[in-house]
């Protein structure tokens, strides 16, 4: 082999491993940080859905007033606490930033001409208030009203609802006889105090209403719904179920309608985030813009190392003998992924030692994110290996005749010798007469000498 053919050979070597090095790193990028699947599968793997959802609730209590809904409305059944962690959920989070990813990367890789991020937080908060809705109760009891309470208490049951209505009516009408000089009868008093009631209904509306703390409006209807439920009750006017069905229905709607209040006044979530490219300033955007281009670029960069590889492995294999072209390919590729594979389990392992910097609340999702891209690096760098040494296997079998029977990695014989070998030899000669001395065809003889016994007889008879 010429000197030139052997410095051919080394570099070729040396270039298809730095390709193939590269090409490999190349495609495992393509496939880990520049694509949107493996980045939005891998965050959720890693906790980060859960780690925004724990930071958005943090923001939503420390935002919240008084903690929460205002302690003058005696809301019972959940908390403000648990309220966040039903509404603010990592599926949640999930729904809101998987399509805002995409968004990102189609930008970035010029699929999309446009950069669209939309977090509604509008639907967070809708779904909140139909949560704490239905899943709470306002206690009339705990209202500053004695006659709040004493809804609360007729509605326990049949019999608590006409005791406390007999109660509230032998005092009032004790009251009305304190303050007549003569003495009533007891349908006079019953009249007197109907009649106080009935003239009285709009001052206990009022009164109702305002038991309502001020932070709360547009209840001013179940309030007064409550109110009048409450005269009637003591006019005699409704039976224990009429009651009940309105003062739970009153009930229902004034804990909707101050749960609304309460979302639309204190608003305790982030706002909707509606985010384009329009609003990147100017300067910015032109380093956007690189940035996209560049990303657009590199989607080739695996396709192009991949083609270089190819190239310079059929350089190898016209420069060196088959067999020897697939064992120094071979050798190559198995060093490269043998090696590359090896550096990424110890990166794995050492990982957690050189991220000691990052804060422990996402040191871990960090962690795992980085290990999910070392694995794809890691089973990509194994593949190469077995294929180097297949290709090794493919190269010696070449080469001890199993593959490629004929020798094909000999040299060529001297044309000399090849013409001497394809003559003749003399004893092989002789042992093969020519046609012309072959034995005559006994057929042949008789039918020649046939006309020559004709020719006998004819001179006999004569």
């Amino acid at each position: 082999m010429g000197i030139l053919r052997i410095i051919g050979l080394g570099l070729l070597g040396v270039v298809f491993v730095v390709g193939l090095t590269t090409a490999n790193l190349a495609v495992a990028a393509d496939r880990t940080v520049l694509n949107d699947d493996f980045v939005t599968d891998t965050a959720d793997d890693a906790g980060l859905y859960a780690l925004i959802a724990e930071e958005l609730r943090e923001e939503a209590a420390a935002d919240a007033p008084d903690d929460g809904l205002p302690d003058e409305l005696p809301i019972e059944g959940v908390d403000f606490e648990t309220l966040l962690e039903e509404t603010i959920t990592e599926d949640w989070v999930r729904e809101q930033f998987e399509p805002a990813i995409e968004n990102v990367f189609a930008f970035l890789q010029g699929d999309s001409d446009s950069l669209e991020i939309t977090i509604d937080t509008d639907e967070l908060q809708n779904n909140a208030a139909t949560t704490l809705t239905e899943e709470s109760e306002l206690d009339l009891g705990a209202l500053p009203d004695e006659r709040a309470a004493q809804l609360d208490r007729m509605t326990e049951s049949p019999d608590q609802f006409a005791a406390e209505r007999d109660q509230f009516r032998t005092e009032q009408k004790t009251q009305i006889q304190d303050a007549t000089d003569e003495e009533l009868s007891e349908s006079e008093l019953e009249a007197a105090l109907d009649d106080q009631l009935t003239d009285n209904r709009e001052t206990i509306q009022s009164q109702f209403t305002a038991a309502i703390p001020p932070a709360v409006s547009g209840v001013d209807e179940p309030v007064e719904t409550l109110a009048d439920a409450w005269v009637d009750a003591m006019l005699g006017e409704v039976d224990y179920e009429a009651f009940t069905t309105t003062v739970e229905g009153a009930s229902d709607t004034l804990t909707e309608r101050a749960v609304k209040s309460f979302f639309e006044e204190a608003a305790p979530f982030p706002d909707s985030i509606e985010f384009t490219d329009d609003d990147i300033p100017a300067e910015e955007r032109e380093d956007l813009d690189t940035a996209r281009d560049a990303i657009s670029a590199f989607s080739l960069v695996p396709f192009a190392l991949g083609a270089l590889v190819l190239v310079l492995a059929g350089g190898v294999f016209v420069l060196a003998s088959p067999g020897g072209a697939a064992i120094g390919l071979g050798t190559a590729t198995a060093l490269v992924g043998g090696g590359t594979a090896g550096v990424t389990l110890v990166l794995q392992e050492e990982l957690p030692a050189l991220l000691t910097a990052i804060p422990d609340a996402v040191r871990g999702s960090i962690v795992t994110v980085l290990r999910a891209i070392l694995d794809v690096v890691f089973i990509q760098s194994a593949l190469l290996a077995a294929v180097g040494m297949a290709a090794i296997a493919v190269g010696v079998a070449v080469r001890r005749d199993l593959l490629l029977a004929g020798g094909v990695d000999e040299a060529p014989e001297d044309p000399e010798t090849a013409t001497e070998s394809t003559t003749s030899d003399p004893v092989e000669d002789a042992s093969t007469p020519p046609e012309e001395e072959s034995t005559p065809n006994p057929t042949t003889e008789t039918d020649t000498a046939e006309p020559d016994s004709t020719d006998d007889t004819s001179d006999e008879r004569d």
